[in-house]
């Protein structure tokens, strides 16, 4: 199998779907700001329009989204930032709990939390085009990685942590392709969900990144929807 063939590997046809889920950005204020990759690149401005006509069919974004801006990291990395219009700004995260000097910092109970109703759309989504050098190890972190939630809310620290709350393949055309929920959970109380997709195809490795809004679960169905406005040339 050739790199370009192994790194479309995890979108598969949908007439041949299969029971193995394949695939395992953290919370980001602004997307383009803080991939992972990007804190130490610099990025050069793209024309929007046409970087999203270079790569996608021209269709219609669903009701309420707009391409923001796209952007060329120095690795080569070709980001496509697209937003929801008209959101309020999200609520802050929660303080956390002060620790009293001289005593034990108090254990938070991450059970109480209430995690809200899936569903919602997501606030911003990033579309990646990765350079063929980085990208296996890209994706390997960013939708095979991560640390699974086990159901034991004891396993996350009281300053919080990132866990996989679910893997699953997402539609887009007539590929089923990996992705990934994950959870950030912030000290105090307060979240941040983000879903990854892996858009691979044979010789173009694509990853999409959806945040969602502070509070607000996260789930495969909005991005699903998004992805079915998006046709690739």
């Amino acid at each position: 199998m050739n790199a370009s063939a192994a790194l479309a590997g995890d979108a598969k046809p949908t007439h041949a779907r299969t029971t193995h889920v394949l695939g395992a950005l953290g919370a980001l204020a602004l997307l383009v700001a803080s991939l992972w990759w990007m804190a130490t690149t610099r990025a050069q401005a793209l024309d929007p329009g046409a970087a999203f006509e270079e790569r996608f069919e021209p269709r219609e974004l669903p009701a309420g989204w707009k391409l923001a801006q796209a952007q060329e990291l120095a690795r080569g990395d070709v980001v496509l930032v697209f937003e929801r219009e008209g959101l309020a700004p999200e609520p802050p995260k929660a303080e956390a709990p002060k620790r009293v000097e001289g005593s034990e910092q108090p254990r938070f109970d991450w059970s109480r939390v209430e995690w809200g109703q899936s569903g919602a759309a997501p606030r911003e989504i990033a579309l990646i085009d990765l350079p063929l050098h980085s990208a296996k190890d890209d994706l390997e972190r960013l939708v095979r990685g991560g640390y699974e939630f086990n159901g034991e809310w004891n396993s996350i620290p009281s300053e919080g942590g990132k866990r996989i709350l679910r893997r699953d393949l997402v539609p887009w055309g007539e590929l089923e392709c990996a992705a990934v929920l994950e959870r950030e959970f912030e000290a105090g109380g307060t979240f941040r969900d983000v879903v990854r997709v892996n858009l691979s195809r044979a010789g173009q490795p694509r990853l999409l990144s959806a945040r969602f809004g502070r509070g607000f679960a996260g789930s495969f169905e909005p991005v699903a929807e998004f992805l079915a406005a998006l046709e690739p040339r």
